[in-house]
């Protein structure tokens, strides 16, 4: 996610007649019908929130919809920005042991938490041009 585009990913649907397409809904709005499992909307605004949901259906017209996806884009000229509410760090180039979870969020639905028995655990993201953002946790409790 940047200021000026969003990008999500879902898991395929199956049904006994087939999916073939899946709506996105931005807002209560479709705003695409695509037949993959991507899509990246560039028509946001910068630091504006945003509700997504996809809504699968079949050649018969059957429709069925997923959870709900909020996300604020970062202001204009912020490198990058992960509010952890994917439930995952897949916006991260790398991840070492970090997970998304619920239980000790600063705010939103989800923070990010590390589990290790020792080892150092950390995510990175390759920034534009010669930056990286790392994200650590060095500390260990027996």
């Amino acid at each position: 996610m940047t200021s000026s585009q969003v990008g999500l990913s879902w898991t395929a649907s199956t049904d006994n007649v087939g999916v073939v397409g899946y709506r996105v809904a931005r807002n209560g709005s479709v705003i695409a019908s695509v037949s993959g499992t991507t899509y990246t909307d560039t028509t946001v605004s910068p630091s504006t929130a945003y509700t997504y949901q996809i809504v699968a259906y079949d050649a018969a017209g059957n429709t069925a919809s997923g959870g709900t996806l909020s996300v604020t884009t970062p202001a204009p000229g912020a490198l990058f920005s992960d509010s952890f509410e994917t439930g995952d760090l897949s916006q991260w180039t790398t991840n070492a042991g970090m997970t998304a979870e619920t239980g000790h969020a600063h705010t939103g639905a989800y923070g990010a938490e590390e589990s290790s028995t020792g080892t150092a655990t950390y995510a990175y993201k390759t920034l534009p041009g010669s930056y990286t953002l790392y994200c650590s946790n060095m500390s260990y409790v027996a």
